[in-house]
Order: C-alpha cells, then sequence, then structure tokens
C-alpha cells in the first residue's frame, strides 16, 4: 500500500508538498510556511491529549476571575488572565498546538495571538450576539437513537448550529481585520487558522452523525481532501541544528521545519560548528544557539559561527 499525504499547496511560495507531515500542522517544504491543516491526522494523532488535572484546575480557578472582569468591563485583567491560560495550555497539550511553540519566540506570540483573540472576543457585543445565537443552537438540538455513541443529532437541528458555527467564524475574521491580528500571528497572513477551527467543530462531532451528514460537512468545510501519493523527493539530509534529528532538505529550499522539534530551519546551506566540525541546518530566527553535538554556544549572525 502507497503513503499517500494530503494534497497542498503552498500560498506564499507556491510549492507542492512532497513529504509526509508527522502532525495535522502541514509545514511548506520549501520555505518553511504554514500551509494546510490535516484533519485526518489530527483525528488520529495519539500525541493529543486532554490538557490534564492541573491545567482544569487553572482553568476552573481562574473562571469566576473572568467573569468578574468581564462585567467590570476590564480588559486588561481579562487578557492578563488569558495569558496564563493559554501559557498553560501549550504546555499542558504542546502536540495540540503548533509543532513550532517549541521555539520560544513562537510559543510568545502563539500566546498572545490565542489571548488577545479570546479577549477581544469576549468584549465584543457582535461576537456575543453570535455566541448567544450558537448557545440557543445548541440548546434546540434533537438526538435520534443510534450510532457509535448510542446517539445521533437530527440534521436539520445540526446544520442550523452550523450555520451558527459560520457565523462566528465570520465575526472573528472580521475582528482580526480590525485588530490587525495578522501582526501578531507567528506564522504571518494565512488562511489555515480558520481551517483549524472549523477541524476542531467537525473532530468533535464526527461521532454523533450519520454518514451522509458527515461526507457533506467535510465537503462543506474543505477537511475531506484528496490525498496524492508521496513521490520521491530530491533533497539532502542534514541534522537539525535543535536537536539533531534527520532532517530532508529538499533542493532550492530556503527554509523548512524540523519534523522531530517543529524548530524553522535555514535550508539554503549547512553550517559546520566551529568546534567540533558537525554540519547542520541552524536556527532560522535565532542569532544565538548551541551546537545539539558539543554543547558549544554558536552565533549565527552574517553566516559566521564562533565559539564563545
Amino acid at each position: 500500500m502507497s503513503l499517500k499525504i494530503k494534497s497542498s499547496k503552498c500560498h506564499v511560495c507556491g510549492a507542492a508538498k512532497a513529504r509526509p507531515s508527522p502532525t495535522a500542522y502541514v509545514y511548506c517544504d520549501h520555505c518553511g510556511a504554514l500551509i494546510d491543516f490535516d484533519f485526518q491526522v489530527s483525528i488520529n494523532d495519539k500525541r493529543s491529549k486532554l490538557p490534564g488535572p492541573e491545567y482544569t484546575r487553572l482553568a476552573n480557578a481562574l473562571t469566576a476571575e473572568l467573569e468578574a472582569a468581564q462585567k467590570k468591563n476590564d480588559k486588561e485583567k481579562y487578557l492578563e488572565l488569558q495569558r496564563k491560560l493559554f501559557s498553560a495550555y501549550v504546555e499542558a497539550c504542546p502536540a495540540a498546538c503548533a509543532p513550532r511553540v517549541n521555539e520560544e519566540a513562537y510559543r510568545e506570540k502563539y500566546v498572545e495571538l490565542q489571548a488577545r483573540t479570546a479577549t477581544e472576543s469576549a468584549f465584543d457585543p457582535v461576537m456575543s450576539k453570535a455566541s448567544a445565537r450558537q448557545s440557543k443552537a445548541m440548546k434546540d438540538l434533537k438526538w435520534i437513537p443510534g450510532g457509535q455513541m448510542g446517539v445521533t443529532c437530527e440534521p436539520s437541528t445540526f446544520w442550523e448550529l452550523y450555520e451558527t458555527v459560520l457565523e462566528m467564524a465570520s465575526v472573528g475574521r472580521a475582528l482580526a481585520e480590525k485588530y490587525d491580528f495578522a501582526k501578531l500571528n507567528p506564522d504571518g497572513e494565512t488562511p489555515v487558522n480558520e481551517k483549524i477551527g472549523l477541524s476542531l467543530f467537525v473532530q468533535g462531532w464526527t461521532p454523533y452523525l450519520k454518514k451522509p451528514e458527515l461526507d457533506l460537512l467535510l465537503e462543506k468545510t474543505d477537511l475531506g481532501a484528496q490525498y496524492v501519493d508521496v513521490q520521491p523527493v530530491q533533497g539532502q539530509h542534514a541534522p537539525c541544528g535543535v536537536c539533531k534529528a534527520d532532517t530532508t532538505r529538499e533542493d532550492g529550499a530556503k527554509r523548512c521545519v524540523c519534523d522531530s522539534c517543529g524548530h524553522l530551519l535555514r535550508a539554503d546551506g549547512l553550517v559546520p560548528c566551529s568546534s567540533c566540525g558537525a554540519k547542520m541546518l541552524m536556527p532560522a530566527e535565532r542569532t544565538d544557539f548551541r551546537c545539539p553535538f558539543c554543547e558549544t554556544e554558536l552565533h549565527t549572525q552574517t553566516w559566521v559561527m564562533f565559539a564563545r
């Protein structure tokens, strides 16, 4: 049986995805941009887990404070609490987030984007009305005996709920434009974030839908995408300059993401360690790092690497 990958094309450089992605987050093999989200991988990724008791305790402890801050219209306090919450979530469930959260700078931006999005959504009157309509649609759901969970959702009531999901996504896009969230996004301007949100919705509802409704939902959300056979790629194997895992650098690539640690790497050349001589792909967005082979501190500016 041939190995298949989701058919994806980079919206930044135009390159087609050639290598399988070990996570649901699909990165371009040539420029390292986040280009797609693979729903089939996401529902089969055993590394994704529930946050666990520590995160649950924190979330429960902050609920009252969040409600109080919203009642007082204290947006700064609400934002501060959301930062704590999302920081804890990233620590508790790194596999549920983009692999690049292992990079400190990326993680900080990721948490800030999520916290600000949650905060502006909570204080926006249009989003509040959309959320209220969604809550009503949830209450109006009707259930039919049968299915893998013992019940399935009555189609007409489910599609009414789905319309509220689309409404909230539309309001979310308007908020993102209003507050220029693209500047906060560590992945830059990408259409993938909305697809991730829809994927989470589909994952949650998959067990409660009959096949015709599920197939239609996958079609509507563009999550039932075409898969193609993996083709041999022309490239060179080289160690990651962060975790020393074997990484494939495709011919002509400028940047790539390490499949093992999630760090963004420069792929346009191998750089030797000034101490042990090991050749590796250096981190793309850091000026200092340690050689993963000998722990020598290295400096990356102007491509000059030397031990300090």
